[in-house]
């Protein structure tokens, strides 16, 4: 195709559906992510291939774009959540920067992890957020590192890097490394669904079952937390935080300066989490419980759309 607007990919199908002897007319669905050019109502693909008096070719929004969506959806819904994600992202900006990545290459070799790498942040994509968190879990000890040398350069080529890296230690606390645990684990327990729907040999059955027993695991999981019981996805959270925060030797959450812009927060900022329950109701509940609104909103559509065959 040498155009990719709504007007020739839907020719560009045609041909495709002529050149296998498949008659249009007999299109009962369509399925496609929400980019516009797919499903806008006016002229989109979808409607472009319906006929004009019989409105056949039901469009169901593609199940693992929705998935992907109530990702992104459950963690801009959490401030907490939010600022971690674009932390990721400027941290992943520095260390691209090919002095950096070259100091980096260096520090993990001297700790066992030359390897693993910092993965670029996608809005869109679960696994890209989950090998996100992973890998930035993963590479703490060599990140700290190179963000220390860099902190302590003398060097006037890196007076940039100098500011960007103080910066960046600044934001790494207890409270952080418990947010990256908390929201690699979350995006874990979907990595499965996530793979099925993406599947080109997708069982819409399988599909079916997984989504709800991945809505009732969550949902189960917060009704525990909020009980005080105990629970492996919880113990999972807290055993990876405290390795990564003793490997940090981080101590209670720094305070930050409160600005002018940020006074309405600042009740926010005091808040201190000093126990495993302080973080498990305070932190983690709230989580799962935007993902069990997010996941169910955004399977709704989809399922009904299923079974309307």
């Amino acid at each position: 195709m040498k155009r990719l607007d709504a007007e020739a990919v839907t020719a560009s199908m045609l041909e495709v559906l002529n050149s296998l002897s498949l008659p249009a007319q007999n299109i009962v669905a369509q399925s496609y992510d929400g980019a516009s050019t797919f499903v806008e109502v006016v002229s989109g693909v979808q409607t472009r291939r319906r006929s004009p008096s019989n409105c056949v070719g039901l469009h169901i929004h593609c199940c693992a774009h929705r998935l992907n969506l109530a990702a992104v959806g459950c963690i801009s819904s959490l401030k907490k959540a939010s600022e971690l994600i674009k932390q990721l992202r400027l941290i992943y900006g520095f260390f691209s920067q090919s002095v950096v990545h070259a100091k980096l290459g260096e520090t993990k070799e001297l700790h066992g992890l030359s390897t693993s790498e910092l993965k670029r942040h996608s809005d869109t994509r679960w696994c890209c957020q989950h090998a996100s968190c992973k890998n930035a879990r993963i590479l703490p000890p060599a990140t700290i590192d190179t963000l220390n040398h860099f902190a302590e350069s003398d060097d006037p080529k890196d007076r940039e890097r100098r500011g960007d890296s103080l910066g960046i230690l600044g934001i790494i606390d207890t409270l952080w490394v418990f947010n990256l645990c908390m929201i690699e684990e979350v995006l874990r327990k979907c990595k499965s669904l996530h793979l099925l729907l993406q599947s080109p040999e997708l069982d819409l059955n399988a599909a079916i079952v997984l989504i709800k027993a991945t809505q009732g695991d969550v949902s189960e999981e917060l009704d525990a937390i909020e009980r005080g019981a105990d629970t492996s996805s919880c113990d999972n959270v807290w055993q990876s935080f405290e390795a990564l925060r003793d490997d940090l030797d981080l101590s209670a959450p720094r305070r930050r300066p409160v600005g002018r812009a940020r006074r309405d927060a600042a009740a926010d900022e005091a808040v201190v989490y000093d126990t495993p329950d302080d973080y498990r109701l305070k932190v983690y509940a709230p989580t799962l419980h935007a993902v069990v609104e997010e996941l169910d909103q955004a399977s709704r559509l989809p399922l009904q759309g299923l079974r309307a065959f």
